[in-house]
């Protein structure tokens, strides 16, 4: 343990953004590998809140593979029908989508939220903010 309020102040800072950091949703960019000249779009997927483990798959390619994120976005996607497969959660999805030249498609998703795994983080990083707190006063 430091003795020093510097060195107390130090070490509580570093936990707070370690927690803070370490359960954030980030946006997914992926690419999708089409051919070189063939006419693409973009699809984004946007999430009525973060999820944990998403996988997307578009016309049977992997393109996400367990992401924590609320906002997808899918590069040169071919233009005309695409099958996406979205599975997180317990639950998968299958929706056929019309992706246009040079345009965004954006797809709503509702999503059901974290797993029972991220219930137990959250009250853990809970109980160490109290006790970060306490430590600090």
């Amino acid at each position: 343990m430091p003795r020093t309020p510097r060195a107390r102040w130090a070490v509580a800072i570093v936990m707070a953004v370690t927690l803070l950091v370490g359960g954030c949703a980030h946006d997914v960019h992926a690419r999708f590998p089409s051919a070189g000249d063939a006419a693409t779009g973009s699809l984004v997927l946007v999430f009525t809140q973060p999820s944990p483990d998403v996988y997307v798959a578009i016309d049977g390619v992997l393109v996400v593979d367990g992401a924590h994120t609320s906002r997808i976005v899918v590069a040169a996607v071919p233009s005309g029908y695409a099958d996406v497969t979205i599975a997180m959660g317990a639950g998968e999805k299958t929706v056929r989508v019309w992706i246009d030249d040079g345009r965004d498609t954006v797809l709503p998703v509702g999503s059901p939220g974290g797993s029972a795994t991220d219930s137990i983080r959250n009250m853990a990083m809970s109980l160490a903010a109290v006790a970060l707190y306490a430590w600090i006063r």
